[in-house]
């Protein structure tokens, strides 16, 4: 069965918030799909008031009302929706990488692929991939993904100021960021000139990431993405300079 879907209860203010999540009952795609839509979160709100939806648009409600509401999320669910007869390329089941060039065990979300049933306002906080790797990621159907992305060049200056925002965090773990439980709005990045870049993924997008970037984001309403780490020469001395937890 998949896992139960958790529900992120979060805290703070101005722009930094700390998210605790918190599992709820196991419960299927199709259960999870009816729940979402029965309490109004498989579109944003203003779709349902007949109201023009963008990105910027979006962007003040979500972070207006981000501790309140909290919103369910179907992630880390340990499946593929890709055929697996299907050649190899942009099948993420069988990505031809390093990570498939050696004998390394399966991690569900670094070597095969993990899947996320997304509602409105349910979101991933700012972290980087495991060891820094390179990810994917697909949007199967439903309401588009937003995302917000760190060059690792910029990596320093970033830490720096969500350092100085959860210096309780960092103490008790240098690598806290790996933890996926904190939000840091755009209104702030931009106030502490850390530079980032937007994007909008709609259904049949994909997202790749850059290897050692910190991103986070959330979804538009109901959806259903699929993602997986892989690994090129180049990510080699991201990983081996990786902090991990």
């Amino acid at each position: 069965p998949p896992p139960p879907p958790p529900f992120s209860q979060v805290f703070g203010k101005g722009g930094a918030y700390r998210c605790i999540f918190v599992e709820e009952r196991s419960m299927s795609a199709a259960e999870f799909e009816g729940s979402v839509r029965k309490s109004g979160a498989a579109s944003p709100p203003a779709r349902s008031r007949g109201s023009k939806v963008d990105d910027a648009f979006m962007e003040r409600p979500f972070w207006s009302s981000v501790t309140i509401n909290p919103p369910l999320y179907g992630a880390d669910t340990p499946l593929s929706l890709f055929d697996r007869k299907l050649a190899y390329g942009w099948n993420l089941r069988q990505l031809d990488c390093l990570l498939s060039e050696y004998d390394v065990p399966d991690i569900p979300g670094v070597t095969s692929p993990m899947t996320y049933f997304g509602s409105w306002k349910s979101f991933f906080g700012w972290h980087k991939e495991d060891i820094d790797l390179y990810s994917i990621n697909f949007l199967h159907a439903g309401e588009a993904k937003i995302w917000y992305c760190i060059s690792p060049s910029d990596a320093a200056k970033f830490e720096a100021l969500a350092r100085g925002l959860f210096p309780d965090l960092h103490a008790r773990c240098p690598a806290f960021m790996r933890h996926k439980d904190i939000m840091i709005s755009p209104k702030l990045l931009r106030a502490h000139a850390v530079p980032f870049v937007q994007a909008r993924q709609e259904p049949g997008e994909f997202v790749v990431l850059n290897a050692a970037a910190y991103h986070s984001g959330y979804n538009m309403g109901f959806n259903i993405a699929e993602a997986v780490n892989f690994a090129l020469p180049e990510w080699l001395r991201a990983g081996r300079d990786a902090v991990n937890c």
